[in-house]
């Protein structure tokens, strides 16, 4: 068996004025394709906005901004952060 490290993994909070969760799950779904992961979307009706939660692979940050700023271009970036998670995995 050989251990190979753990994918490191960041949050990224993306902030876009609306009031339609569904339309901005699907934009980010036809914008990042694979490189989304795991998400949490929230509705903030009284701001008019659409906060969502994305965890991602660090490898695919630099891509992940690129694609948000070209697809959504009224989009709040918040800070990258890395989230602890998990072991090593084993390779048979």
């Amino acid at each position: 068996m050989v251990a190979t490290p753990a994918r490191q993994y960041v949050s990224l909070r993306v902030t876009v004025p609306s009031d339609e969760p569904h339309a901005v799950r699907r934009q980010l779904h036809a914008l990042l394709g694979d490189a989304l992961g795991l998400y949490i979307v929230q509705h903030d009706a009284r701001r008019h906005t659409i906060s969502v939660d994305l965890e991602l692979v660090h490898a695919d940050v630099d891509a992940v901004i690129g694609a948000l700023l070209r697809g959504l271009p009224r989009a709040t970036l918040g800070r990258v952060t890395q989230l602890k998670r998990g072991h090593a995995h084993l390779l048979h």
